[in-house]
């Protein structure tokens, strides 16, 4: 019996030391599970959506606090259009952009705003957009689209977890079968062990990731529509892989690609592709990786990209499509919230109002330091 007993005891002691060493590693030297993991001390909500900033300074708001005068230029996207390597606030492209502007039109001139950031995916670029275009009332908006930025975040604790395919219970969180709910939550927030396996088994619930026409049907369309009501022009661009040249085929690419075309013609988008806007370039001298990412060079001929883009859509701005003129003002009202009826002053909380701007007439907001 004691024998049994200093055994048990033996094995108890091996399996939490090996739990212990497990979690000791993990904390040290972490592993990245199969699933997108947000943990900013910046992430926040945002109309419901979690949403960060890594970098402030990327913004660029201060161009608006210095000069309200300006035109203002707003890009939502990913870590394609935040930048990655070696960049910073003054090498990405919309800053080289802006000083392309400036250069070209100095009165009254130019501010590029850069909302776009590491981990994005359509919908927290959706959150941002409707969040920051009622204060900084750009002229244009550009939203990037990217290969599966249909996924889904969930805020659990103080972290952001990219949950579409697994299967949750009925608290929001992945766990272990004949885990209780109240356990399952807290080792999944309290051990990156516990977290890591759960993640690394969840089962998929048959939910994703969403087929792009689904995409587009059901999360896409209405977006611009609801952008020009809030008194900006939609822009959409279409990242690439840089794995190839440009002006090759990339099959996988125009599957979820032509839909966003498609729409872009119903709804009156212009919708740009950075392959065929570089197709003269040579991918190697431009790329940061093979993915997706863009190094110096490669920012450099963005800047010269968005340049045309931009002057052309001032200049010679797209009609809008049908689906404007026959979508329900409700549908539209839903995706504006509360900041078009209020947008003649500046009501939201922690801003201030800096200027006029001098095409809608509307108070210029930007956040109090």
């Amino acid at each position: 019996m004691k024998t049994q007993f200093q055994l048990g005891l033996l094995i108890l002691s091996g399996i939490f030391t090996g739990l212990g060493t497990g979690e000791l590693i993990l904390r040290i030297h972490p592993l990245q599970p199969r699933t997108q993991i947000v943990r900013q001390g910046t992430l926040r909500l945002s109309g419901g959506v979690p949403v960060w900033e890594e970098q402030p300074a990327v913004v660029h708001r201060e161009c608006v606090e210095q000069h309200p005068e300006r035109i203002r230029i707003l890009f939502v996207g990913s870590s394609i259009t935040y930048g990655s390597g070696k960049l910073d606030e003054f090498t990405s492209f919309t800053a080289l952009l802006e000083d392309r502007l400036n250069a070209l039109r100095p009165a009254p001139g130019f501010c590029v705003l850069n909302f776009a950031q590491p981990g994005f995916g359509f919908e927290q670029k959706w959150a941002m957009a409707r969040e920051q275009v009622p204060i900084y009332h750009p002229a244009v908006t550009l939203l990037e689209h990217w290969d599966g930025q249909w996924y889904h975040y969930s805020l659990l604790g103080d972290a952001a977890y990219a949950t579409r395919g697994m299967t949750l219970r009925a608290d929001g969180f992945p766990g272990m079968p004949c885990v209780p709910d109240f356990l399952n939550q807290y080792l999944f927030l309290h051990s990156r062990l516990y977290q890591y396996t759960v993640i690394a088994l969840a089962h998929d619930d048959g939910s994703g990731p969403e087929s792009p026409r689904r995409f587009v049907r059901d999360t896409l369309a209405g977006v611009a529509p609801t952008l020009r009501v809030m008194g900006t022009r939609p822009v959409y661009y279409m990242a690439t892989t840089l794995d190839r040249p440009f002006a090759d085929r990339r099959p996988v690419q125009e599957n979820w690609q032509d839909p966003i075309r498609q729409l872009g013609q119903v709804e009156g988008v212009p919708v740009y592709s950075l392959a065929e806007e570089l197709k003269d370039s040579d991918y190697l001298d431009l790329r940061q990786d093979s993915c997706c990412h863009f190094n110096l060079a490669g920012h450099e001929a963005l800047a010269k990209v968005f340049e045309r883009i931009v002057l052309k859509e001032l200049d010679h701005p797209s009609k809008p499509g049908v689906s404007q003129r026959t979508l329900g003002r409700t549908n539209l009202e839903a995706g504006i919230g509360k900041f078009v009826k209020q947008a003649n002053g500046c009501p939201w909380e922690n801003h201030s109002a800096v200027g006029v701007h001098a095409a809608t007439s509307r108070a210029v907001c930007v956040p109090r330091r």
